[in-house]
């Protein structure tokens, strides 16, 4: 994936954690895992999402391998944005022809292409939410970037929206079931959610996404359990296994679980003081190994290390097979019900060993 960009829709969702203690999501007891996990995962519906239109060779390659064992049928390409006036554009200046081609290659290969929107700051752009919360509220935005995302071909949409206020909820909807209205059923429409552990939300904005209100106009809900230590909150890991559990949870309360998804990085994090950095685990492995330094496990499998360098700790936290299969292994029901969903985020440079692991042991 393109680090590059920041991971601009996990921090659009959850960049104001900063603002609560410990991130909000991160604070207080993370509770006792459960003991004697095995080793086989439950059978469940698949998406893999990418930061991009076009995809590069490694990315293209991962995704054949995941099809090929059947790990995935669903790929959301993340890279539509909807500027001030509504207006839709591609990231990255990608053109429709290129955008179509590459739909066209992967539902060749079996894929059904989702193609996710966002809006209110392009990749790297600072957030703020009172800007993203006026241009929803406005009915010509709305309308407009309805009809011109309508326009590029896909199998389904997705929406990626910033942080918003709470005051959103209305317009949230109203963009919703006008974007239902005009799209489904020929094409699906799901939400990227705020991974909320609480009701109300814990997270700021959080109560813009009222799960049950959206409910007649989404066909899934993809929540972002993403980013469990960030935005100066300190060093750990990406997901916990047992706070997505909860986030599940509160979402399964209010929709019919065979509409949740759960979000799975596969991307990490090099954190030293002030700064944070996303990874890639080839880029991880390859600072563990210039530095010398050991890799740990934590309890949910985590791989992580430090090192000192310029009179400072650095500290990198990232994913790999054995940590993804260890969340899967956590979520067996009735802990996640098996028909709760998941997202594998952020395809490119990720561990090569996940994709033939994810197909053998799964039953």
């Amino acid at each position: 994936m393109n680090h590059d960009r920041g991971i601009h829709h996990r921090i659009l969702l959850l960049a104001a954690c900063a603002q609560l203690a410990g991130c909000g999501w991160q604070s207080g007891e993370r509770g006792q895992r459960p003991q004697g996990r095995s080793d086989t995962i439950e059978r469940r519906t698949m998406a893999i999402v990418v930061e991009a239109c076009v995809l590069d060779s490694s990315q293209k390659d991962s995704l054949l391998m995941a099809r090929n064992l059947g790990i995935a049928a669903e790929i959301v390409l993340v890279c539509a944005e909807a500027g001030d006036d509504g207006g839709v554009r591609l990231w990255g200046g990608v053109s429709r022809e290129g955008l179509d081609g590459q739909v066209a290659e992967l539902r060749a290969q079996g894929y059904q292409v989702r193609l996710a929107l966002t809006f209110g700051g392009g990749p790297g752009v600072a957030i703020d939410p009172a800007h993203a919360t006026k241009l929803l509220e406005q009915p010509s935005f709305r309308a407009r970037a309805i009809e011109q995302l309508g326009e590029i071909d896909a199998d389904g949409y997705e929406l990626a929206f910033p942080q918003l206020m709470n005051a959103s909820r209305t317009d949230l909807i109203a963009f919703v079931a006008g974007l239902s209205v005009s799209t489904r059923p020929a094409r699906t429409l799901g939400i990227f959610a705020p991974p909320s552990a609480s009701l109300p939300s814990d997270l700021p904005g959080g109560d813009a996404y009222d799960l049950p209100a959206l409910r007649p106009y989404v066909d899934r809900f993809r929540l972002m359990t993403l980013d469990f230590s960030c935005c100066g909150a300190g060093p750990g890991p990406t997901l916990d296994s047992l706070w997505a559990a909860s986030v599940a949870s509160v979402a399964i309360g209010q929709v019919p679980e065979g509409m949740v998804d759960l979000a799975i990085p596969l991307y990490g994090a090099h954190f030293w003081p002030g700064r944070q950095q996303y990874v890639s685990y080839t880029s991880a492995m390859a600072i563990s190994a210039q530095h010398q330094a050991a890799i740990h496990r934590s309890a949910d499998n985590v791989p992580h290390f430090q090192f000192p360098e310029a009179g400072q700790v650095h500290e990198v936290w990232f994913d790999d097979q054995a940590s993804i299969l260890s969340y899967l292994a956590a979520w067996k029901p009735p802990t996640v019900p098996a028909s709760v969903g998941v997202v594998l985020y952020g395809v490119g440079d990720e561990d090569p060993a996940l994709w033939p692991s994810l197909g053998e042991v799964r039953p």
